[in-house]
Parts: structure tokens; C-alpha cells; sequence
């Protein structure tokens, strides 16, 4: 197994649980929470024909999966820019 696919291995299975714990607990993300349910009961309001509301689906889910990723790149670059920094250190051997 290489580097890489060691990060991604903890990535994948430490962060999210931890993540989900410290988010739950944060108010300006409890706040944006809130404020996409607004946004939907307002957007289920304007009674949208269903091929529309497909398309904005559609395109919600693409922008989600796109930030979702750049997210996770970023934060297992971090993680391997930071592992580099401790091994320069000497912190690890």
C-alpha cells in the first residue's frame, strides 16, 4: 500500500465520523443548516413544474459533488503536506 492510499484510508475512515461529531456542535453550521430548509420550503412553494425541478436538481448535485471533492482533495493534501512537515522535523522517524 502506498502513501497515498494510506492517507486516503484514514481520511476515509476517521474523518467523517469525527467531523460529523464537531459540526453537529457548531452554530454557524447548524445555521446554514437552517438556512437551506428555509431556501427548500420556499423553492417547494413556487410549485416548479417537475422538469424543472429536475434540472435544478441536477444541477445542485453537480455543484455538490464538485465542492464535496475539492473539499477532500484539499483536506488529504493538508493532511499529506503535514505528515512531509513532521517527517522533516524529525518528529517521526
Amino acid at each position: 500500500m502506498n502513501n497515498k492510499e494510506v492517507i486516503n484510508n484514514i481520511v476515509n475512515y476517521g474523518v467523517n465520523e469525527r467531523l460529523d461529531k464537531l459540526l453537529l456542535s457548531d452554530k454557524k453550521f447548524q445555521k446554514l443548516c437552517a438556512q437551506k430548509l428555509d431556501t427548500l420550503a420556499v423553492v417547494e412553494k413556487m410549485n416548479l413544474p417537475k422538469s424543472d425541478r429536475e434540472k435544478i436538481n441536477e444541477l445542485l448535485s453537480a455543484y455538490l459533488d464538485c465542492s464535496a471533492y475539492y473539499g477532500e482533495q484539499a483536506y488529504i493534501q493538508g493532511l499529506h503536506d503535514a505528515s512531509i512537515i513532521i517527517l522533516e522535523l524529525g518528529l517521526i522517524k
